[in-house]
Formats: C-alpha cells, sequence, structure tokens
C-alpha cells in the first residue's frame, strides 16, 4: 500500500545556496505583489465560475426556485403589458390650462353626465311609492281579545271580597288576598289585548261579567275596519295620487297597483267609524248598555292599528335598482379627434375626455390592474407543471423546462409588442381605422411551436393558451383576436409535432398562417358583408404572421439545444453517426459490445416503427446504452475474447456490483458526452430493476442458506423503463444476448426464445411503466424474429476439397465459421444446457 505524500528535503549543493540568497528579495517581492493582487487567470476563473453559478441557481430543481421564477416572469410580463405605467402625465383638474395638444389615440365613447342624470331622476320619479299591506293584523288583534276574554271567563273572579266562581254564592275571603288576585288577572288581561285598561272599565267589565255580547262587539267593530286599508299619514299618501302607489300583500307577497288613493282610510277616519257603529250596540245587562257602549268604542279604538305602512326600504331599492337600471348617454370621439387643446380652460366636458382618454391608454393603467393581471399570470404559470398534467407522459417538468417556457414566452411577448407599433402605422398609411385588424402578423404561434418541439403538445398547449391571452390584450382584449391565436398556435404546434426535416418548421408556420388565415377572414366576413382593403390586409397578415412564426422556430431551434442541452431529432441524426467519439472509444475499448449495441439499434429501430414509437431516439439509445462497458469491458462476455471469464475469481456479490455498475457509469459518460437528457435516462432504465439469476443462482449455492442473499442486492436499481424507447431498448438487449447461445438458431427456436424473454419481463412487472401494450409487445416479438432470423439465417454448404486425412477434415454448416460446439465437442449436449446457459447470457451481459 502507497504511503501519503510527505514533504521531502531537497538536498542542494553549496554553491546554490549563494543564487537563492541572491533571488529571495525577488521572490518575496513576487510574493508580496501576488498577495496583493490576484493573476489574471485567476480573475478570469474567479469571474466565470461566478458567472456560471449565478447561471445555474435558477436551474436547481427546488420549490423555492420555482415560485422566484414564477413570480419574477409574472411580474415582468404585467408590467410589460403595461409598461408606461412608471411614466407620470399631468393630472388635470377643472380650471386648469391645457399644456399641449392632446388627440385621441383611438376612438373611443365618452359619457354625457348631465344627459345621463336627468334620465336617471327621470327614472326615479317614476317608481311608485311601496306600502306594504298587512292582512293578517285585523286577524291577530280579533284573536288576542277572543284570548283575553277566554282567560278571564274561565278563571274564579274577585267578586265583592269574595273568590267564587261567576254567579256562585260562597262565603267572603280575605280582601287582601282577593285584592292581589284580581290585579294580577287584570294584568294578564291588559297583556293579551295589548292595551291598557282604565279601573273604570275594568269596574264595569266585571259587572257585566265579561260576556261574550261584549267580546263580539268589540270582535265587530274592529273587524268592519281593519279589513279595509288603514294608512298613518294620509296627507303624505294623497301626494302620490298623480302616479298611485304598489301595495304589496304580505301574505302572499302579491302586488297591485293603486291609482284611487281615496277609500283608504286615515286612523281619524277609523275611528270615527267605530265611534258611529258602537252607538248602536245592543249589549246584556240592559240596565248596563249605556256606560258598555263607549267602553265598547274606547276599547275597540285603543286596539286600532294602521294596516297600510310605507315600505321606505323596499322603495329606495327599487328607485336604485330603476336608476341603475338607465344606461349611460354617450358620444363618441374619433381616433386623431382633439380631445383638449393647448391654452384651453379645463372644462367638465373637456374634464371627462381627458379621462377617458388617459383610461384606455396603456401608460395610464394603475397599479391594480397590474397587481391583477401579476396573480393572473401566477395562476397561468402555475399551471405548466401541475404533477397530473402529465402523469400519461412519464415525463416530469423541471426548472430547466420552466425557465426554457418562461424565456420563450418573453421573448415572442416582446417580439409581439416591438411589430405592433409598425404594424399601427402601416395600417395608418392605408387608412384602416381599425388597426387591430393587422394583429394577425403577430408570431404568437412560435412560442407554442417551440416548446412543442422539446416538451411535447401538452405544454405547448399550455404555452400557447398563455401567449394567446397576452397577444390577445395588445389588441384590446378581443375574444376573436385571442380565437386566432390559440387556434394558429394549436395548429402549428401540432404540425411541428415530428419534427425530422428542416423544412418541418416552416411547413408548421405555414399550416398555422393558413389556419390564422380562415379564421381572419371569418371574423371580417361577421362583421362587415364585402371584401374590402382591410379584410384582404387582415388575411394577408394573418398568414405572414404564421409563416413568420416557422421561420423563428426553424433559428431558434439550435440556440435552444446548445443553451438548455435539449435533444432533438436533429441531433440524435448526429450522434447516430458511428464516428462520434464515444462510439469509437467503445469500438476499441470494448468490440463486443459496440457490435451488440449496433445489432439491438437494428432491432429497435424495426419494433419502434411497428409500435407507434420514435424510431430514431430508439436506435441511437441502442447504440450508446452499453457505454458504461468502457472503463471494465473484460468483465463480460462479449468482450472476453481470449476466453478468460474474470468472474470465476470474484464472489458473486462483487461480479453483481461490478455489473450493476455499468449502468450508473454510462448515465456518467452520456452526462460528460452531453448526449442528452433522454438518453441518459434510456441507459439508466436499458435493465430496469431486473434479477442478475446467474450470479443470484451462484451466491445461493455457495451459501447453501437463502436467507443469508439478498435479492435486492441482485438487482439492478432502476427505474424501470418510463417510455416505449426505454422498454424496447430493454428488451432488444436481453433477446440480442440470448439468442447468441443458442446452437442451432432456428426460426422457431428463436420466436421461442423471444417470446420467453418478452414474458419473462412482463411477469417481472419491468414493462408496467412504459406504456407498452399486449399489441405492442406482439408487434415487437414479430419484429425482432424478423431481424434476428436475418441474422441467422441459413447458408449453403459449400463443398470442401478432399483432404488426406479424414480425421482433420472440417464440418460446415454452410458459412465461413466452424459449427459451434461444446467444450465436449457434443453438441446435442449443448442443447440440453440452453435454458441455463441463456440464463448465464443474461445475468453478465
Amino acid at each position: 500500500m502507497a504511503e501519503p505524500d510527505r514533504p521531502t528535503k531537497s538536498k542542494s549543493k553549496p554553491g546554490a545556496r549563494s543564487g537563492e540568497k541572491k533571488s529571495l528579495t525577488g521572490k518575496i517581492k513576487s510574493l508580496a505583489s501576488h498577495s496583493e493582487r490576484p493573476s489574471a487567470k485567476a480573475k478570469k476563473r474567479l469571474i466565470e465560475s461566478r458567472i456560471k453559478g449565478w447561471l445555474s441557481w435558477p436551474l436547481k430543481d427546488t420549490p423555492l426556485q420555482r415560485w422566484i421564477l414564477l413570480g419574477f416572469i409574472s411580474a415582468l410580463l404585467a408590467l410589460l403589458l403595461f409598461p408606461s405605467i412608471l411614466a407620470t402625465t399631468p393630472d388635470y383638474k377643472l380650471g386648469d390650462v391645457v399644456s399641449k395638444d392632446i388627440k385621441a389615440s383611438q376612438t373611443f365613447l365618452v359619457e354625457d353626465q348631465v344627459s345621463t342624470e336627468e334620465r336617471r331622476k327621470e327614472a326615479e320619479t317614476r317608481q311608485l311609492t311601496v306600502y306594504d299591506f298587512d292582512d293578517w293584523l285585523g286577524e291577530s288583534i280579533i284573536n288576542r281579545v277572543r284570548q283575553a276574554f277566554g282567560l278571564v271567563r274561565t278563571r274564579p273572579l274577585v267578586w265583592g271580597g269574595k273568590l267564587h266562581e261567576p254567579g256562585a254564592d260562597v262565603e267572603p275571603l280575605d280582601p287582601s288576598l282577593a285584592k292581589e288576585e284580581e290585579m294580577a288577572l287584570k294584568a294578564e288581561f291588559q297583556a293579551l289585548m295589548g292595551t291598557e285598561i282604565k279601573e273604570s272599565d275594568w269596574q264595569l267589565l266585571k259587572k257585566a261579567m265579561f260576556s261574550s255580547d261584549i267580546e263580539e262587539a268589540i270582535v265587530d267593530l274592529l273587524s268592519d275596519v281593519l279589513w279595509l286599508e288603514i294608512v298613518p299619514d294620509r296627507e303624505r299618501l294623497l301626494l302620490e295620487e298623480d302616479q298611485g302607489i304598489v301595495i304589496r300583500t304580505i301574505s302572499n307577497n302579491s302586488e297591485r297597483v293603486a291609482r284611487d288613493l281615496y277609500p283608504i282610510l286615515s286612523p281619524k277616519s277609523a275611528e270615527l267609524r267605530i265611534r258611529s257603529q258602537a252607538l248602536s250596540l245592543n249589549l246584556n245587562p240592559p240596565n248596563l248598555n249605556r256606560l258598555l257602549r263607549p267602553m265598547v268604542a274606547r276599547l275597540a279604538v285603543e286596539l286600532l292599528r294602521p294596516n297600510l305602512t310605507p315600505n321606505r326600504h323596499e322603495t329606495e331599492r327599487r328607485r336604485k335598482e330603476a336608476r341603475e337600471s338607465v344606461k349611460p348617454v354617450y358620444y363618441r370621439v374619433m381616433r386623431g379627434e382633439m380631445v383638449a387643446r393647448e391654452g384651453q380652460i379645463v372644462t367638465h366636458q373637456i374634464l371627462a375626455r381627458l379621462k377617458k382618454e388617459t383610461e384606455t391608454k396603456p401608460a395610464q393603467l394603475p397599479w391594480l390592474r397590474v397587481l391583477g393581471m401579476f396573480f393572473l399570470l401566477v395562476v397561468f404559470f402555475r399551471s405548466l407543471y401541475l404533477p397530473n398534467l402529465f402523469s400519461h407522459t412519464n415525463r416530469r417538468i423541471e426548472n430547466k423546462d420552466l425557465v426554457f417556457v418562461y424565456c420563450t414566452i418573453l421573448l415572442v411577448f416582446v417580439l409581439s409588442r416591438l411589430i405592433q407599433p409598425p404594424i399601427v402605422e402601416l395600417a395608418r398609411s392605408w387608412g384602416i381605422d381599425d388597426f387591430h385588424v393587422l394583429s394577425g402578423a403577430l408570431p404568437v404561434a412560435a412560442g407554442a411551436m417551440l416548446v412543442c418541439v422539446f416538451l411535447g403538445l401538452e405544454t405547448a398547449l399550455l404555452t400557447g393558451l398563455v401567449l394567446s391571452f397576452l397577444a390577445a390584450h395588445l389588441a384590446e382584449f378581443r375574444l376573436e383576436a385571442f380565437v386566432l391565436y390559440l387556434a394558429s398556435s394549436l395548429v402549428g404546434a401540432r404540425s411541428i409535432l415530428n419534427l425530422r426535416h428542416r423544412g418541418t418548421s416552416l411547413k408548421a408556420g405555414l399550416m398555422a398562417g393558413l389556419v390564422a388565415m380562415v379564421i381572419a377572414l371569418a371574423i371580417r366576413l361577421s362583421v362587415t358583408d364585402v371584401i374590402s382593403l382591410a379584410t384582404v390586409a387582415g388575411v394577408s397578415a394573418a398568414l405572414w404572421g404564421g409563416f413568420l412564426s416557422g421561420v423563428i422556430v426553424s433559428g431558434l431551434i439550435p440556440l435552444v439545444e446548445i443553451i438548455f442541452g435539449y435533444t432533438t431529432d436533429f441531433k440524435l441524426l448526429e450522434m447516430a453517426n458511428l464516428d462520434q467519439p464515444v462510439l469509437k472509444e467503445l469500438l476499441f475499448q470494448a468490440p463486443g459490445s459496440y457490435h451488440h449495441s449496433i445489432v439491438v439499434g437494428n432491432m429497435v429501430e424495426a419494433a419502434a416503427e411497428s409500435i407507434g414509437a420514435n424510431p430514431l431516439l430508439a436506435k441511437v439509445a441502442a447504440y450508446y446504452h452499453d457505454v458504461g462497458k468502457i472503463p471494465k469491458p473484460q468483465y463480460f462476455i462479449e468482450n472476453q475474447l481470449s476466453g478468460e471469464n474474470r468472474h470465476e475469481k470474484l464472489a458473486p456479490s462483487m461480479s453483481a456490483l461490478i455489473l450493476i455498475a455499468h449502468v450508473k457509469r454510462g448515465v456518467e459518460i452520456a452526462k460528460e458526452a452531453k448526449l442528452g437528457r433522454r438518453i441518459e435516462d434510456i441507459i439508466a432504465q436499458h435493465h430496469g430493476t431486473s434479477l442478475i439469476k446467474f450470479f443470484y443462482d451462484k451466491a445461493l449455492n455457495a451459501k447453501c442458506e437463502k436467507e443469508q442473499v439478498k435479492e435486492e442486492d441482485f438487482r439492478y436499481p432502476g427505474p424501470k423503463p418510463q417510455t416505449k424507447e426505454a422498454g424496447l431498448v430493454m428488451l432488444a438487449d436481453q433477446v440480442e444476448a440470448a439468442t447468441k447461445s443458442l446452437s442451432e438458431p432456428t426460426p422457431s427456436r428463436v420466436q421461442g426464445l423471444v417470446q420467453k424473454i418478452i414474458n419473462g419481463n412482463f411477469s417481472d412487472d419491468q414493462l408496467s411503466d412504459c406504456q407498452l401494450t399486449l399489441s405492442d409487445l406482439h408487434a415487437i416479438a414479430k419484429s425482432f424474429n424478423q431481424v434476428l432470423n436475418g441474422i441467422f439465417h441459413q447458408r449453403v454448404a459449400y463443398p470442401e476439397p478432399p483432404t488426406k486425412s479424414s480425421s482433420t477434415k472440417r464440418k460446415t454448416n454452410g458459412d465461413s465459421d466452424p459449427k459451434r460446439t461444446d467444450k465436449d465437442g457434443t453438441g446435442p449436449e449443448r442443447d440440453s444446457k440452453e435454458g441455463g446457459d441463456n440464463l448465464k447470457r443474461l445475468g453478465i451481459s
């Protein structure tokens, strides 16, 4: 074992000491200068490291970075939507002098406040006053009268100082007790009646024994009046006689309009009516009739209540609704019309025009609107990485992807805003009043198309939605503009989904432009019935906007590949070149693994086409899936050309660790070579969590005790294949390795072996995450059989020239190589051990 480095003493000659002393001053000065000021290279490295750290910080995949990125891009876009909010403009008031001419930047409507207020007051005056008619009031008062009289008649009365039933003769009781009982009874009677009873009336009622005649007389007097309408203030009511009133019955909430208000009684009129009717009453006992009539009238008047009362709250509510229902009166101010001239005094009308002009200009939007837009954008961008949105794609949105999407949205929106002023000037020069006709020329579809190339159609859909919303704001939030942008974005993204050629982006942009052109034509025809210059210009602008989006995407794809490290089909085509440094190193260091990878690439390419996967991605991933074998090629059987098996000297657990390590090392090599995330994922997944069965069985036989050997120690760490391409590479890798162990690879044997390996992976749950269906597995097996049968096809046996010794005669199987035999030279015995050899081959490949 090597010892650690230690400082050693240098043996210098005596003559050298003088030279060292002479240069001592120079060294001290040099050290001082270095300590004071770092070298230029050190500064450069320091600056580069800091810049690299700053650039990589937002890409860290943590929730904090995500929210910071989200908040930053939302705030930036909100400010870009209203760029002039930070600018200060004059705030004119009544009586101020206008400092410069102000023209309307666009056509708008200004409210005529005087006319509007007149109409609203008129609507208020037309609204009738609401009165509530309590039709239950009479019945309620009558019920109280009956309950009060019933109470007294059902209880003993105090009469002559004795407690007795009415009409009975009993001995007198204690006067004090009788008085207390009477006072309590009177209090209850008054409570039920709802009015105070005079002592004289109480004594009179006692004399009349609270007869039912008195009760019925009070009820009749009240019934005749309470069923009529009694208002508390009839003079105020008569002020409404020109229009009438609305009478709302409380019991059923029905309403009616009363124009004739004279039949409605006042409390005084109702009282006179009761007293006049009481004069004709005949009450028992007759000797008290003269005294009972005024008492009955007096009690009825005291119980009388108005049943028609004004409902001020409901009246005000209805008048408010009537006022609000009146639409404001507007007059139109055309774009370019003078709002205020220099030197004018600000009047109410000019002030209203100035305020409206200020409201319509983005530069004068309040901060509250910016804040609302900020939160709206936060909601939009948060939806870009919802957990369940990409569950079927088995792909997780990372911070790098979010940065790419945010930068794309920001870039496209800034381009659209920069293009808008020239469009406005062009529309004015052509005499087109509505410059938004040319808004289809904005390259909004470029954002969704560019995102679709790298992140798929789902993320492109959300990106197109956000960009369409932002761009529609530039067109005054017009719904037709939003529909045009969104439709062109979706069509463009769908058309560029399978990017195979450089011209595909231009074709996709052209398709987006054609769709936008159709929508623009439909919009123009819906608002006008003639083909005008504005219609032709709008349709042409929409076509140009889509084509411009394709040009922008075509130019940005290589730049995005370099900056964000994405892998497109263009890059895959470059990686498929066998002259790549990684593949050359694999060829020189592990030639067996190299040829194995080439065959696997051919197998997965054919299979991918049959199941609708990406053939180019599958083939390139197969070329690189075993690059992790480069550091230790001799530990894998296809590279053991000398016949020496190094695993014979190792423990099974160590052999398993070496095999497992080639996956991790392969991912590291792929990262160093910048092969891209998709290739790295397939390298990490091409063995899944499968069991290295050969060494697992060997470990069991060596230990002789199952509990001492853990199965998870002999499984690859995974993850399982997450995509169809990864599943194809896994199956092809095992199938190609296993077929080499067949002594006679006939089509039937190859077919059986392929089916056995696919079934084994299926039963081992290795294909549960890669979206391969049973029909896909059948198509894969069929494709593998075709490729392998082409490799192991039968050849014609060429005759050999006769030799002198028959013992040295070589038998051929129609190939340039001799037929494979076992070490014993017995082919059938090799066939009998075919299953075990398959497991061995799968275990160490």
